[in-house]
């Protein structure tokens, strides 16, 4: 069995936002804003920005976390990207290697690219600036 601390989750968090970022990027005709909100698709915060720590706070409980949390990017504002951060319901696990990902190194994460209401994902690829635009207009009218 292999426990992770609050640190180790917060480390593979950050990769794999990294990895989401990434991936997001190569599906993208235009460079995404370096700044990042994050939402949670979860706990009845859909469409609520949170912070990187707050998340972790809502998925990581003594050593337990999901089996599988989706990473991808949703959309941009002007000066953000937006990732959403979406837990599976599954019962919390504290060995990672019961994760999605536990042996190859992400743990629970999967980080996915680009995530978007489905009339801008039948878009024309690669995405635009204004497809991401339009995507977090429709999802996160707050943002």
């Amino acid at each position: 069995m292999t426990a992770l601390s609050q640190e180790e989750f917060k480390g593979l968090f950050i990769r794999a936002i990294d990895d989401a970022l990434a991936l997001a990027q190569q599906a993208c005709s235009d460079v995404l804003p370096q700044q990042i909100k994050l939402y949670v698709g979860a706990f009845g915060l859909d469409g609520q920005e949170v912070g990187i720590d707050e998340a972790i706070q809502l998925v990581y409980h003594s050593g337990s976390f999901p089996v599988l949390i989706d990473i991808a990017v949703s959309g941009i504002t002007e000066n953000s990207t937006i990732l959403w951060i979406r837990p599976s319901s599954r019962p919390y696990v504290t060995d990672v290697e019961k994760t999605y990902d536990g042996v190859a190194g992400l743990g629970p994460f999967k980080p996915l690219g680009i995530m978007l209401p489905y009339a801008i994902y039948l878009r024309p690829r690669p995405w635009t600036r204004k497809d991401l635009e339009d995507a977090a207009k429709l999802r996160f009218p707050t943002a």
